[in-house]
């Protein structure tokens, strides 16, 4: 094999590499995520609390439809725990979790979708 058989060979070895992983991101930047929300609601004194109001809201990225939101809402157990499944259909999405129960402070958590679960949601009595 000559020098410059060796050069071509390596060049296109190189430029198949290259070619393979830009497709491996092009593929990931493509394919939305699916995004999992599992925790906890207490109040005071970590006392679970049931029956919250736990929602998250996923609204496109700015250059992706602005309009659509979505929303997957669930309520916590009588033991305050909670799980979110979202699939959402856009490659890059803004994640806002809010949670809400009478007689409490409203919670809201902007980019919910890069939390580490479980995630504890500490509610305080409303102020009058």
């Amino acid at each position: 094999m000559t020098k410059t058989t060796r050069r071509v060979l390596l060049f296109a070895a190189v430029l198949l590499a290259a070619i393979a992983v830009a497709a491996v991101f092009v593929r990931r930047e493509r394919a939305p995520y699916p995004v999992r929300i599992v925790g906890r609601t207490v109040g005071p004194g970590e006392a679970p609390l049931s029956d919250v109001l736990v929602t998250l809201e996923v609204a496109p990225a700015e250059s992706e439809e602005e309009a659509a939101i979505e929303r997957v809402e669930t309520r916590s157990d009588a033991n305050g725990d909670f799980s979110i499944n979202f699939l959402g259909h856009w490659r890059r999405a803004s994640y806002t979790l809010e949670a809400q129960k009478p007689g409490f402070e409203k919670l809201m958590v902007e980019d919910a979708g890069s939390l580490k679960n479980p995630v504890i949601l500490r509610f305080e009595p409303a102020r009058p």
